[in-house]
């Protein structure tokens, strides 16, 4: 026989909706209403809170909404400005006709948005060329991504007009300016004439050549069995002595000479007239 309790569960699903149910669970709904209204069914069953259980289960497979996931996430191109920004920043005053190009990063990443403001660093101590830029989130779960970047600089630099030997003095005559790719030369350049002018070359120097400090050296004041004056001060006292060179020597390099009178090999520093200058 069947008690008020069972026959209150009965209605309840038998004239319940199943328009609120995820399309996957509309088709079982006609089931658990013959469930309910069956005559034979255990009312112990039926005291059961299986409305709710149902309900339960169906809003397991109800789909999360991809637009409010979608908000959450870093947006690339928002990453590819910013690290722009912080290279045109970090150029200024360095070089005064840069091209930067910015390569962009993958779409299909997914970084949690940064809610604080990045960090930015270059991968590489140089500037030019093919680098990249480090940016840096650093929130409570932090990311970094590096992003490709080619940075070209143009100006004036000094290039051989003509070839020279090892040794020979460069003059203004021997030297071009040209304007120049500064990306392309890695390995240095001059734009200062100042650091050439009269400066010897290191090693034969042909046309077309780009000028960096490594090819250039002081010329030799002193050569090797020249008799030199070495002059030695002391509290005031100068003595000058006669002297032999033992090496080559520059104008402020240190090289080693003998005493002529005494035959003791000493240390000097040559001087731009020619003098060996010791310290007693």
């Amino acid at each position: 026989m069947q008690t008020a309790e069972t026959l209150l569960y009965k209605q309840r699903y038998a004239t319940a909706d199943s328009n609120w149910l995820p399309s996957i669970f509309r088709r079982f709904w006609p089931n658990v209403q013959e469930a309910a209204t069956n005559t034979a069914a255990d009312a112990k069953f039926l005291s059961l809170p299986v409305f709710t259980i149902f309900v339960l289960l169906s809003s397991c497979f109800t789909p999360i909404p991809a637009m409010a996931k979608d908000q959450k996430l870093e947006s690339p191109s928002r990453i590819v400005k910013s690290a722009e920004h912080f290279v045109r920043n970090k150029l200024i005053g360095h070089y005064d006709d840069a091209k930067i190009t910015i390569m962009p990063v993958d779409k299909r990443l997914r970084l949690t948005r940064c809610q604080r403001n990045f960090e930015f660093f270059f991968a590489q101590e140089k500037y030019l060329g093919n680098t990249s830029v480090g940016v840096r989130c650093p929130d409570y779960k932090p990311w970094t991504i590096y992003v490709p970047v080619s940075i070209s600089a143009y100006d004036e630099i000094w290039v051989m007009k003509e070839s020279l030997n090892r040794g020979n003095i460069i003059s203004v005559d021997h030297i071009i300016k040209e304007r120049r790719d500064l990306s392309r030369h890695p390995q240095g350049f001059i734009t200062n004439v100042n650091e050439i002018i009269g400066m010897a070359a290191r090693r034969r120097l042909r046309s077309g050549l780009v000028l960096r400090p490594v090819l250039l050296e002081k010329p030799k004041i002193i050569k090797r069995g020249d008799t030199v004056t070495i002059l030695a001060k002391s509290k005031g006292l100068e003595v000058r002595m006669t002297g032999k060179a033992l090496m080559n020597g520059a104008d402020g390099q240190r090289i080693r000479v003998r005493n002529t009178l005494t035959r003791k090999i000493i240390h000097g520093v040559v001087t731009a007239n020619g003098i060996i200058r010791v310290n007693l």
